[in-house]
């Protein structure tokens, strides 16, 4: 078993993450460090947001947290750089994660967390979309068939078994292509449907999760002008209902965390409107009924009725990343993996 002393640090790439980590145990984990944050049993601060435009087309954002009943903190560095994938090859969304001590407040563990956000970022709305979808839930729409989609499409599977046919949208043919395989060899009694039309997919689909954006920045949602059949859940990861269209279509709005979203939305109008013109209404806390943590913990509906139509979306907490690095901190030690380097010495 490895040892990290007082000044050490544990490193973990990627591929060891991956290997410390089983996809089927993340919803668990998000289920539970939710209903610890309705319950007060740890503590997630705002996010802090720094934006990079217009100079660099990216920004990062901060997210540290204290999972008390764990007896662990951790701070996740996350950051978007829209042209990752054209200029250097790398995904858009990356980021890394420090644990540490909350006692000595020394460093335990650094490690990638890219990996650990595509887990989370599914699982989080796989868990939304178990408890705000009404009870027949069958029919399941995915809106991007990139990592995001996938990933919600997995997560979903694992928290909702009793899905019966998949919809996939996108607008790269492969992509719709390569998710469908997938998901044929995982689930060989599913029926999936590649569909192009958006309204088409939306006709009779119980769960929609969009996970990607409409094109420029115009800061419109692709859903905002169609048809939503009575009793749709929407759990959007990106892009679906632009704000200001959810309180004017849905009949319930379910966030993460409600503070942190007004905090974010707002932290955005003044570049926003510097650089794309665009004026963005300020929010307050009535953006959204209650929180996911509340609905797990029994105190706040889901939904009321079956023919409700409910938007659920997450803005990201750094516990819901941290619950899953602390997993994989603990099974590196005991198999003996990572490399342990000294830091503070």
């Amino acid at each position: 078993m490895l040892e990290v002393k007082h000044g050490q640090v544990l490193i973990l790439n990627q591929q060891e993450c991956k290997k410390l980590i089983r996809e089927e145990e993340v919803p668990q984990l998000m289920e539970d460090v939710l209903r610890d944050f309705s319950n007060g049993e740890v503590i997630n601060p705002l996010k802090t947001h720094m934006p990079f435009y217009s100079q660099y087309n990216s920004y990062l954002n901060a997210m540290p947290c204290w999972l008390k009943n764990r007896n662990v903190a951790g701070i996740k560095w996350a950051g978007s750089g829209e042209d990752n994938p054209r200029t250097i090859g790398f995904p858009q969304s990356v980021a890394t994660l420090i644990l540490n001590d909350p006692e000595t407040t020394l460093p335990l563990a650094f490690m990638d967390s890219t990996y650990i956000m595509a887990l989370r970022t599914g699982a989080v709305a796989a868990v939304m979309a178990k408890y705000c979808c009404k009870k027949d839930t069958r029919v399941m729409t995915i809106i991007g068939a990139g990592v995001q989609g996938t990933s919600a499409f997995r997560m979903v599977m694992l928290t909702m078994p009793e899905i019966e046919e998949v919809r996939v949208v996108d607008i790269n043919p492969q992509a719709t292509q390569n998710l469908i395989a997938q998901g044929q060899k995982l689930y060989p009694h599913l029926k999936f449907v590649a569909e192009q039309n958006l309204q088409v997919a939306l006709k009779g689909s119980h769960l929609v999760i969009p996970a990607a954006h409409s094109a420029g920045s115009s800061g419109a949602g692709i859903l905002d002008d169609l048809e939503l059949d009575p009793g749709t859940t929407i759990v959007g990861i990106s892009g679906g209902l632009s704000l200001a269209k959810v309180r004017q279509r849905c009949d319930r709005s379910i966030l993460d965390y409600i503070k942190c979203f007004v905090y974010r939305i707002n932290a955005t109008r003044d570049y926003m409107k510097e650089l794309y013109g665009l004026e963005v209404a300020e929010v307050d806390e009535s953006v959204a009924d209650c929180e996911i943590g509340d609905v797990i913990a029994g105190k706040a509906p889901g939904r009321l009725s079956d023919t409700e139509i409910v938007h659920a979306a997450g803005v990201g907490m750094g516990i819901e990343d941290v619950i899953v690095a602390n997993v994989i901190y603990h099974r590196a030690l005991e198999q003996e993996i990572g490399i342990v380097v000294d830091i503070i010495n």
